[in-house]
């Protein structure tokens, strides 16, 4: 199927509705992308209940008015879902790719589909408790070796400073003292560590691990 006008404006505002001093830095290049494929099908969501558990340890007993999170994850969508519709904490795509060709290097197969689904499931979120920037841990390949990418559409991106706040904006219009990194592992790629670094000299920085595939938290 392929999106009318009027489906492409709902799932656009509420993934970007009451977004306040953030909404200029959320990218919309993938849920643009959404309303040139002809070939959208819905697909079976999965909530995730460990995601859901691991989430909920981390923002248990945080001050979401003065903390905002800073997520590198390849389960971005399913945590960007979890965070608006079960803490009312809004997420801010920080995806700066085009996925609407077959035979992109990243976010390819069913990715279109699984944005598309959650998408439709996203709840409005009147009144957000937080944010959260969020960035897609696969969104570049350090090396191409054994790749042929003549065969491939090449959608990799960085994430730089430019695309967040500063600290002055942050501590200015959104009061933020805090900053919780999630991630998969320890192996931060070199964008979002110089991030880290450039944050971790005005804020508390707290780094949070979810495993790339979560088992039931102890």
């Amino acid at each position: 199927m392929q999106l009318t006008k009027e489906e492409f404006s709902v799932i656009l505002n509420k993934w970007k509705s009451n977004l306040g001093v953030f909404s200029p830095y959320f990218k919309t290049t993938q849920l643009v992308s959404l309303s040139y494929m002809d070939n959208l099908q819905k697909v079976d969501i999965d909530e995730n209940k460990h995601l859901h558990t691991y989430l909920e340890k981390i923002l248990k007993g945080k001050n979401l008015s003065n903390t905002i999170c800073l997520v590198d994850h390849s389960n971005h969508l399913t945590i960007s879902y979890l965070l608006n519709n079960y803490f009312s904490i809004k997420p801010i795509f920080l995806m700066n790719n085009f996925i609407f060709h077959s035979n992109c290097i990243i976010n390819n197969g069913n990715y279109a589909n699984y944005l598309y689904s959650f998408s439709h499931n996203l709840n409005n979120v009147d009144n957000p408790k937080g944010f959260a920037f969020v960035v897609d841990k696969d969104r570049y390949f350090e090396s191409h070796e054994g790749l042929d990418l003549s065969n491939y559409f090449l959608n990799e991106y960085e994430v730089s400073m430019y695309d967040l706040p500063d600290a002055k904006f942050l501590k200015k219009n959104a009061k933020i003292k805090n900053i919780l990194f999630i991630s998969e592992d320890n192996l931060i790629k070199e964008d979002i560590d110089n991030i880290l670094h450039s944050y971790s000299k005005h804020f508390n920085v707290e780094r949070y691990i979810i495993p790339k595939n979560p088992v039931e938290v102890q």
